[in-house]
């Protein structure tokens, strides 16, 4: 596979989520909030209504998300977010 999904929580039931495309084409790289636990534990509050930014684009908001998240990322690029603010 050459693409790869990274997730760490974070304190406030956040996460920060990294995509990286190894490919040399540009990929669409997708995940389930449900998938972000931790020891068993959920580490997002809810997966509606999710409120992710971009890291490297000064926590500029890519939009609302409910239950997935998909972005485009460009071949050997890397995506760097946060989610956060999900409603309980």
């Amino acid at each position: 596979m050459l693409t790869d999904r990274w997730w760490k929580p974070l304190p406030n039931s956040s996460a920060a989520t990294v995509l990286f495309n190894k490919g040399s084409s540009s990929a669409k790289i997708s995940f389930g909030f449900g998938e972000l636990k931790w020891q068993g534990k959920a580490a997002l509050a809810s997966t509606h209504n999710c409120l992710v930014r971009s890291v490297w684009d000064d926590g500029k908001e890519v939009g609302v998300f409910s239950d997935t998240f998909s972005a485009e990322v460009n071949g050997s690029a890397v995506f760097f977010a946060i989610i956060s603010d999900c409603a309980a």
